[in-house]
């Protein structure tokens, strides 16, 4: 306080003012600081804020309306460009192949679809059974990422080529019939999702992005899917014309060249087994020496003249001889090269060889049948001059030959059912000649008359008989040899006695139409391996966008594989 008191005002005011501006100074730089950390606070809080919105944004693009997939490349050929949305319609369509192919496996080889591809495990990790594969192409997911371009520009190209005037000219079009089709097939393929969309509270749209990859809205699927309609019938259209385009000349020049490969024989075939006998039968136990001495046995008496359908009857064991009494059992009708080959090794060079003549033998020794078997030509390899394709109708007067319970019948019982059988099928005939003798008189007396369930309900029409068909043989004998449209005949099979109607149908030799149709499926082949070829090597894939949108398109195999191993838990 002294001090102060002998301070002068002056030097008071001029020391309280310097402190009033160092405090001001001080405020002032504080002050900016504050101002600066502020702006840069704001300025990270907008990036920041942006960056979200930007990221949420893109989110919603990609995943919920997936316009980058629908406006992205993912590979070009030539003019042609496919976007992202077509790459994962390709893609999934490739797995779906697979998959089916898979399905038809387990059905019809015994559950044997995982061998060839599994759909319990993801396709990475699964090699690629399909043949010529590209290098770098190895597991399943490589070749459907490696051919999905492929298969994309395959269809635009042949859409593209049916469109064109060279088509056209040729004489291809998309009749009223296809174009009908084809809507009725995209409108029901359409119902059909639509509905599973609605069953899982999806919208169409949503639906297809999971069935088949993001980006197939309903308009892309309906367009590609009518591509791949038109691309199918031109195949089809383009095979059939080169068939039709080869000449005489060049039917009689290609049989020529491929003799071997066309004709056909007809064997007989005995077989002498050496494999053990059930205990509870009485046929005797033949050694492998026994059996085989009597297949030398056999084909000696053969050499001496001696009846091949008596002998199977004489050398049957005693459970077998009733059913060699018909003479069918040891026929193998228009046999060729490769089909006996089939059998053994060695058996088609034999049946086939240029000195081989009619009466001809061959002892055959199957290890794994444990038996002996003798082959004798029937008829040595000619052209097959059987129809190309028949129709005909039937009427089956069945006769029975066992009780309801499956006992066997006695032979006299046998023998009345037969004439019964018979006296009815002459009543038929004379039903309808008596009605005029048409086809559609034949139909009419169809349902109420024959025991053939199968073709009861189709005036008794079996259509396209051909050599290679499946019917009991006195059956496909009488359909292939000559008659004329509406002839009539009773015959007699294993099954009873059928009324026949011949109706008629392709009666070109079926080796001219079997050479026409390769000539025409072999133009059909070399025009796909070039046009094919020329698509792999001028396909330019934009591998960075395609392996981008892979790995979400592998999200959705990923839920199939999940849910098809669940499945297969659960089996």
């Amino acid at each position: 306080m002294a001090n102060n008191e002998t301070k002068t005002n002056a030097e008071i005011y001029r020391e309280q003012r310097k402190a009033r501006l160092a405090k001001a100074a001080k405020k002032k730089k504080h002050g900016k600081h504050d101002k600066l950390v502020r702006g840069l606070i704001k300025t990270v809080c907008i990036l920041l804020v942006a960056a979200i919105v930007l990221y949420g944004v893109g989110t919603l693009l990609t995943s919920v309306f997936c316009v980058p997939q629908r406006v992205l490349t993912a590979a070009e050929y030539g003019d042609y460009k496919i976007t992202v949305a077509e790459y994962n319609y390709f893609y999934m369509s490739l797995y779906n192949q697979a998959a089916n192919t898979a399905q038809q496996y387990d059905q019809y080889y015994s559950g044997m679809g995982a061998t060839y591809f599994d759909t319990t495990k993801d396709p990475a990790e699964q090699t690629c059974q399909e043949t010529d594969l590209p290098e770098g192409v190895v597991t399943w997911a490589d070749y459907f990422a490696y051919c999905a371009p492929e298969r994309a520009f395959l269809v635009k190209t042949l859409y593209d080529k049916a469109n064109s005037d060279e088509a056209k000219a040729a004489g291809f079009t998309i009749s009223a019939d296809d174009q009908t089709k084809i809507d009725t097939s995209l409108n029901e393929q359409m119902d059909y999702y639509r509905e599973q969309a609605t069953a899982q509270d999806y919208a169409l749209d949503n639906y297809l992005f999971k069935t088949f990859g993001e980006g197939v809205t309903e308009e892309l699927y309906r367009d590609l899917l009518k591509k791949e309609f038109v691309a199918e019938l031109y195949l089809t259209w383009y095979q059939e014309d080169a068939s039709a385009n080869v000449t005489d000349a060049d039917i009689e020049a290609y049989y020529l060249e491929n003799k071997a490969d066309i004709d056909v024989c007809t064997i007989r075939v005995f077989g002498i087994s050496y494999a053990e006998v059930a205990e509870d039968s009485d046929d005797p136990q033949y050694t492998q020496e026994e059996a085989e001495a009597l297949c030398d046995d056999f084909m000696a008496k053969i050499a001496d003249g001696a009846v091949f359908t008596e002998l199977a009857v004489e050398f049957a064991l005693p459970s077998q001889k009733a059913d060699y009494a018909d003479d069918s059992v040891t026929l193998m009708k228009y046999q060729t090269k490769s089909s006996l080959e089939g059998i053994s090794e060695g058996l088609g060079d034999w049946a086939f060889a240029a000195e081989r003549v009619a009466r001809d033998t061959y002892k055959l020794h199957l290890e794994n049948s444990k038996a002996y078997f003798v082959i004798m030509l029937e008829t040595a390899a000619s052209k097959n001059d059987t129809p190309t394709s028949i129709d005909v109708r039937h009427i089956l007067i069945e006769v029975p030959k066992e009780t309801e319970e499956g006992a066997a019948l006695p032979e006299e019982t046998i023998e009345l059912n037969k004439t019964n059988a018979y006296a009815k099928a002459e009543q038929v005939v004379q039903q309808w000649r008596d009605a005029g003798a048409t086809e559609q008189a034949f139909i009419d007396l169809v349902a109420t008359n024959t025991n053939d369930t199968g073709s009861a309900s189709t005036g008794g029409l079996y259509e396209g008989i051909n050599s290679s068909s499946s019917y009991v043989p006195e059956f496909l004998d009488w359909a292939l040899a000559e008659h004329t449209a509406g002839d009539v005949e009773i015959i007699e099979t294993t099954y009873g006695y059928h009324i026949m109607y011949y109706v008629g149908g392709d009666t070109t030799p079926k080796w001219q139409s079997d050479i026409r149709s390769t000539v025409g499926a072999n133009a059909y082949e070399d025009f796909m391996l070039e046009l094919a070829q020329q698509i792999r090597d001028g396909v330019v894939r934009k591998e960075a966008v395609c392996n981008f949108f892979v790995k979400r398109t592998e999200d959705i195999i990923d839920r199939l594989v999940q849910a098809s191993a669940s499945y297969s838990s659960y089996m």
